[in-house]
């Protein structure tokens, strides 16, 4: 995996592209009107302070090849509806983990998970 890479994942139903700082904008409303999402988070992205840590955590985790943090686009709504990543990335043990997934109230139970995971996992099986 490149890191450096802008790797952009695409469906019928969803693409996942690169976190960025700048999606901020786009993520917001969820860390402003949506609490209950961070209930068990890991990182709690709760707030606009909360937001923009969560997302710099996850660039700095890109930029240390730990981590390969995506947003997600509902293709079917139009909208962007959260985000997914790769983590614990272990170039060397060939490994990682999918998580740190979280989606707007909307867009939860609609089948988005399911075809972001497909991607997410089509795209770590690529040798």
């Amino acid at each position: 995996m490149d890191f450096q890479h802008q790797y952009i994942l695409e469906k019928d139903r969803a693409l996942l592209r690169p976190l960025e700082l700048a999606d901020y904008e786009l993520l917001i409303s969820f860390a402003m009107n949506e609490p209950e999402i961070w209930k068990y988070s890991l990182v709690q992205a709760g707030g606009a302070a909360g937001l923009k840590n969560y997302i710099q955590l996850a660039i700095e985790g890109r930029n240390a090849q730990k981590e390969y943090p995506f947003i997600v686009f509902d293709k079917k709504t139009n909208q962007f509806a959260g985000s997914t990543r790769f983590y614990d990335i272990q170039l060397t043990n060939k490994c990682l983990q999918l998580g740190y997934t979280w989606y707007g109230k909307d867009f939860q139970g609609t089948g988005l998970n399911k075809q972001c995971k497909y991607l997410l996992l089509d795209f770590a099986l690529i040798p």
